[in-house]
């Protein structure tokens, strides 16, 4: 940024003047002045003088009541007053009206340079710090609005799941006091394999599940022992395992018309899905959460040297790149959560332009260059027949690719290579695909993984202290992108170590 050195001289004398004049000038300072006081808010206001030079002493209005009247404290401007002599009294009330600096008349050279540049140098560092004061809070207001947006996205789709799923036809069981089956309803029958042949039979021998088992009969020995507050029973659901499915099964006991126990009131709500949902969002949660935590974290230690009043400007400059950093991780999370949002509505379509190729590829390898420089890995891309222009959905298409392109720069080890290979592709039916390969130098993905690797929030690691961050969206956002475009999506590993992700889609030569 171009750093404004405007200089407005006030002094009745004209050889002052034009000596001040002539050594800022040669300084490159762009200098104007004048000798009439009522000239100076005038030329203040349009010339926006970063300091302004002003004599003690002049005519029709002295220096003090000049400097009152411009009111620098509400400008981002330095005061220097000049007089030819050193009173004490006027310097104290100059610095009281918001100077910043003295010089004696006559002006010496070294001296004049010596004020004007520490003035500037005060206005440079005092700039620096606000605009990096609201560059943060502009930032993190913005961060902190669109975590919130996604975390209620995703509130909202959980609570859509634990609808559905809690919509279910519920299996119904009932028994006597002796643990006799005496009703079964369709759904017993069907989920549960419980026959007609059942009734009459203990419950034990029908269900083997042997907490449940011991749940029921607790709550009958409760009951038959004459504790019939129900608050005396600190049962609540009971986890079962039937048939490999999970269930949570809510124990009630039946009343007669007298009031008294006749029996227990089973009912079976199928909690595998369930089970695994609360795994998935517990452990994705927690993963957000995890990566949410860590930039912030550098974001606030970072902004807390601002409120230092004498800041380093090497160390302040340090932090406010942390803070850039770190507030570009917050954003492309974001983006994750959010594409993932929209992404997986059934109504998207791909929407079709004339895209330039080469431009494609160099915006791709631009956003993706800050990941890889700071591994000091090579991108190299080859082209192999593949047209100037093309039509496909750029934006589809385009995070798609860097989603792969970022992943093979994440598991690449520093100081590696990723191969992007594009070639055009034309089938029998004259009908013309964009095959793209990505090949990483990374471990691969086990063969005993592959069949996961496209799931919603898989990692190869679940530990929350795993090598590599991030949430685990980015294949299945990949495919989802790749199916709306038409194309498919193959993986293979290379035999050197490392994997091959191979993008294919239908395009159009203009």
């Amino acid at each position: 940024m171009e750093i404004k050195r405007n200089v407005l001289v006030v002094d009745d004398s004209l050889d002052t003047r034009n000596a001040i004049k002539s050594i800022l000038t040669n300084e490159g300072y762009y200098v104007k002045d004048t000798g009439n006081p009522d000239e100076v808010i005038t030329i203040a206001t349009s010339f926006e003088p970063r300091i302004i030079i002003l004599d003690v002493m002049m005519p029709h209005a002295k220096g003090l009541d000049l400097l009152k009247s411009l009111n620098v404290s509400s400008r981002n401007t330095e005061v220097i007053m000049m007089s030819a002599e050193e009173d004490v009294q006027i310097i104290h009330n100059a610095v009281n009206l918001g100077a910043r600096g003295f010089l004696n008349k006559p002006v010496r050279y070294g001296e004049l340079i010596s004020q004007v540049s520490l003035s500037l140098d005060r206005i440079i560092e005092r700039e620096k710090t606000e605009n990096y004061q609201k560059l943060l809070e502009e930032l993190v207001n913005a961060r902190t609005k669109e975590i919130s947006r996604a975390l209620e996205i995703a509130e909202f789709q959980s609570r859509q799941i634990d609808l559905i799923l809690n919509s279910m036809s519920e299996p119904l069981v009932t028994v006597d006091m002796d643990g006799l089956i005496i009703i079964l309803n369709k759904a017993a029958e069907q989920v549960l394999g419980l026959k007609p042949e059942c009734l009459g039979s203990p419950f034990r021998r029908c269900i083997h599940s042997p907490r449940l088992n011991q749940s029921l009969l607790k709550t009958i020995t409760h009951f038959k022992n004459g504790l019939n507050d129900d608050h005396d029973l600190t049962l609540s659901s009971v986890p079962a395992k039937i048939q490999n499915t999970f269930f949570s099964v809510s124990i009630n006991i039946l009343k007669n018309s007298i009031d008294k126990p006749s029996g227990c009131v089973l009912t079976f709500q199928d909690q595998t899905e369930i089970f695994r949902a609360a795994q998935l969002r517990s452990g994705f949660l927690s993963l957000v959460a995890h990566e949410f935590r860590t930039p912030l974290a550098s974001i606030l230690n970072s902004a807390s040297i601002f409120h230092e009043t004498d800041i380093d400007k090497a160390f302040s400059a340090e932090a406010a790149q942390i803070i850039l950093e770190s507030t570009s991780r917050l954003k492309k999370l974001i983006d994750h959560l959010i594409t993932f949002s929209n992404i997986q509505r059934a109504d998207i379509k791909a929407d079709h332009l004339c895209v330039n190729t080469r431009d494609f590829f160099d915006v791709i390898l631009l956003r993706c260059s800050e990941s890889s420089n700071k591994k000091h890995i090579q991108i190299n891309v080859k082209n192999v027949n593949v047209p100037e222009s093309i039509y496909t959905d750029p934006v589809l298409l385009g995070d798609t690719l860097e989603s792969f392109i970022d992943n093979a720069i994440k598991f690449s080890p520093p100081d590696s290579e990723v191969e992007i290979t594009a070639k055009l592709m034309e089938k029998i039916n004259s009908d013309k695909s964009l095959s793209i390969s990505i090949l990483d130098r990374g471990p691969g993905i086990p063969a005993e993984q592959q069949s996961q690797m496209f799931e919603w929030f898989w990692q190869s690691e679940n530990s929350l202290t795993r090598s590599y961050n991030g949430l685990g969206i980015g294949l299945p956002l990949a495919l989802r992108a790749i199916e709306i475009l038409g194309g498919t999506l193959n993986y293979a590993q290379y035999p050197l170590g490392g994997s091959i992700f191979t993008i294919n889609v239908p395009v159009t030569i203009p």
